[in-house]
């Protein structure tokens, strides 16, 4: 009985220093991953004060910003998902050419590779985002441009679907890429665009900003809408919306 009470009083002396290191490991991991919501969450408060006429400062977030993907799905980052669950349901041909505007790292490429699409471009202002893109081998090409200073490098009439997902933010892209998108889709085409739904009353969407820019396209029947849907909990706690339009 006493090596047995030896042994209970060593088990009880491990589980006191033990404890206290499962409980600091949990902090850190709940630490971490506020840390890593809070990255997500205020950057769009960074970048809607220092970058509406800077897209290098842009480009240096993402340059810089080397667990993106890690970070994003921690938070539930639906949008990838979504953008190809749109392309799916709207255009079952597998070989159809594919244009991600504002690519990042690939996610919504690697999405789209996964359900069989291959002919994807990627395009983005981050060198080092493209890079880590190019490794996921989703991707026919990848794009080094400013899509909002410049006009995107494509023929006109290149691609059967053009998708942008999670860039319509506060210093990125907004309405004014419209015309430009519109140039390089194919008649008959589609375009998808995913974002945060809040921000269509904010900032350069707000004030009935980007609803105008859809509408006077709509009226020169330059596309018309398909489908539009609200996502619940399209990141963290912020609802996400899908619009869909075909090329005219």
């Amino acid at each position: 009985m006493i090596g047995c009470t030896n042994c209970l009083h060593s088990i009880i002396e491990r589980l006191s220093i033990e404890q206290p290191i499962v409980v600091m490991a949990k902090q850190a991991r709940k630490l971490s991953t506020e840390q890593n919501v809070s990255k997500v969450t205020n950057f769009h408060s960074f970048v809607d004060e220092n970058a509406h006429d800077d897209s290098q400062k842009v480009a240096k977030l993402y340059d810089d910003w080397a667990t993106y993907d890690q970070d994003v799905k921690k938070v539930a980052y639906k949008g990838p998902t979504i953008g190809g669950d749109m392309i799916s349901k709207h255009c079952a041909d597998k070989n159809v050419t594919i244009l991600d505007v504002g690519s990042g790292t690939g996610m919504v490429g690697e999405e789209l590779h996964s359900r069989g699409y291959t002919n994807i471009t990627a395009i983005d202002i981050s060198q080092k985002s493209l890079d880590i893109a190019r490794q996921k081998g989703a991707y026919s090409r990848v794009v080094l441009t400013d899509a909002v200073k410049e006009q995107m490098p494509f023929e006109a009439n290149e691609f059967d679907v053009l998708v942008c997902v999670g860039c319509f933010i506060p210093g990125h892209l907004n309405q004014k890429c419209f015309p430009d998108w519109i140039r390089v889709t194919k008649s008959g085409g589609l375009i998808v665009l995913v974002m945060r739904e809040s921000f269509l009353r904010e900032g350069e969407f707000g004030n009935g900003q980007f609803d105008r820019a859809v509408q006077d396209l709509i009226d020169s029947k330059k596309w018309e809408k398909v489908y539009t849907r609200i996502y619940p909990e399209y990141f963290d706690d912020y609802d996400g919306v899908v619009f869909v339009y075909r090329v005219l």
